[in-house]
């Protein structure tokens, strides 16, 4: 990862900068005036959601994510 060389700057998923950020690896440079949020969307083939992993897979998501908004789309 080039942010860790210590010479290049860059976006970072909070979720995956914050255990290099613990351990003091990289440091948060203007989170209020740089960061931003990036919505997730999740698509499947239909009828898929009824399968055990792919509801599993739909669960680790939205306990991530902490959003349970579900919508089914009209064909």
């Amino acid at each position: 990862m080039l942010i860790l060389s210590g010479s290049h700057i860059g976006y970072l998923p909070a979720h995956h900068a914050e255990p290099f950020e613990q351990r003091g690896l990289i440091r948060v440079l203007g989170r209020t005036a740089f960061g931003f949020d990036v919505p997730l969307h999740l698509a499947m083939k239909r009828g898929m959601a009824d399968q055990p992993i792919v509801r599993a897979f739909c669960e680790d998501l939205f306990d991530v994510y902490g959003t349970r908004e579900v919508r089914a789309e009209s064909p």
